[in-house]
């Protein structure tokens, strides 16, 4: 067959949704030399032909060959988005780089000879072929009153979106049973076109632990305790619950723990400062804002657990790469959580804030419960990887390829 690969999408900023979609990239590219089918990637940009070296068997079409890109100045982004928001911001870029058409589904079908596509993420190109698509979450129905999936029609977008594109895909991928079940049950999808693929473990992240094991949470001194979150400021990511915890840490146990906040503001950052004066833990509280990848890699190795209270499951990404990193994880008890994590992380209710308080205090007095955490993590890091992955995406091209030699 010849296989489109539609190129990751997402920036960095966005967080786990550009390393999920790298990390499957990367994987697949590993495995293409070895594969029988021919494949096209279909990009953005002209320099992913750079990025990543084609094998043999592949070739790279840009998808937007008219425009160069235009970045704006890092000020007048922070202006817009301060004075007038995310809105605003997105006018902007249209004024700087107009919008370009993707050339229609006839064309490249024609000119490139597409008879399958892989999506890498949950968004589809509009495409009269038979396509593969990974589904992360489908939040906007389990919590629909959270203003990122209410607000200026995203929970419509969304909707909308999915009920066009999962009812016509050959394969839908998704990380756990949970998310089998919502796809079932919001989108009336098949199981049988339904696949579950983990989230794989960050090369990246295993190879750092790998190469670094002496520089262990497991090490460091209890009686100055640092936690790390690293989260978008997404209301759903729960940090003003992960604020009251530690306001309960102090006045119940006496632990004043340090707290290390990653990612870029989605409009929720100032909530979370003026929660962390009015509940007066901002002492302990550093913001350090989106920071580079190995930058946050280190992180992980430097602190004494990673805390995850977010809302929204079935899967996420900075577990795992706290389970790669040694780091003893305490994790949301949402819906997937302990079919992706196990026994490799404390649980707490995401709602309660003395039940985080408890799993805090415990995994940062207990070292023999650290220890174990850190030894199951190791084992549950290893489990899953984008070369798994990438070897079940190809199988099942395989298996699909004697369906496709059906029709012309």
């Amino acid at each position: 067959m010849r296989v489109g690969i539609r190129l990751p999408v997402l920036p960095e900023s966005i967080g786990g949704g550009f390393h999920f979609e790298h990390e499957i990239l990367r994987g697949l590219l590993t495995r293409l030399p070895n594969c029988s089918h021919q494949f096209v990637l279909l990009g953005d940009q002209a320099t992913w032909s750079h990025e990543f070296p084609l094998p043999p068997n592949a070739t790279y079409v840009n998808l937007h060959p008219t425009y160069p890109h235009v970045p704006l100045p890092l000020r007048a982004i922070r202006w817009v988005r301060r004075t007038k928001g995310r809105g605003a911001l997105a006018r902007l870029r249209s004024w700087v780089r107009p919008p370009v058409a993707v050339p229609g589904s006839d064309e490249l079908i024609r000119t490139h000879g597409i008879q399958f596509l892989v999506h890498l993420g949950p968004w589809a190109l509009d495409l009269d072929v038979p396509f593969l698509i990974f589904v992360w979450d489908l939040e906007h129905r389990c919590q629909p009153y959270f203003p990122e999936l209410s607000a200026n029609g995203e929970w419509e977008r969304r909707h909308r979106s999915y009920q066009s594109i999962l009812p016509r895909a050959t394969m839908v991928v998704t990380g756990t049973q949970e998310g089998k079940n919502q796809i079932e049950r919001f989108y009336g999808v098949s199981p049988a076109r339904i696949t579950i693929l983990p989230h794989p473990t960050p090369g990246d992240a295993l190879a750092l632990g790998a190469r670094s094991p002496s520089a262990a949470p497991q090490s460091r001194a209890p009686a100055e305790p640092v936690l790390l979150y690293p989260a978008q400021f997404w209301p759903h990511k729960n940090h003003v619950g992960l604020l009251k915890a530690l306001r309960l840490l102090d006045d119940r146990h006496g632990l004043r723990p340090r707290l290390l906040l990653t990612g870029s503001d989605q409009g929720n950052r100032g909530h979370v400062e003026r929660m962390a004066r009015d509940l007066g833990v901002a002492d302990q509280v550093s913001i350090l804002g989106f920071v580079p990848r190995d930058h946050l890699l280190q992180l992980y190795t430097q602190v004494s657990a990673l805390v995850y209270p977010s809302t929204f499951g079935p899967e996420n990404l900075p577990p795992l790469e706290a389970f790669a990193l040694r780091c003893p994880v305490v994790a949301s008890r949402i819906p997937g959580a302990e079919e992706q994590l196990g026994d490799a992380a404390v649980f707490f209710d995401p709602l309660d804030p003395a039940a985080l308080a408890d799993a805090i205090r415990v995994v940062l007095v207990d070292s023999s419960l650290r220890a174990a955490l850190i030894a199951r993590g190791l084992a549950r890091a290893s489990r899953w990887t984008r070369a798994e992955v990438a070897d079940a995406i190809l199988g099942a091209l395989d298996r699909f390829a004697t369906v496709r030699e059906l029709w012309p």
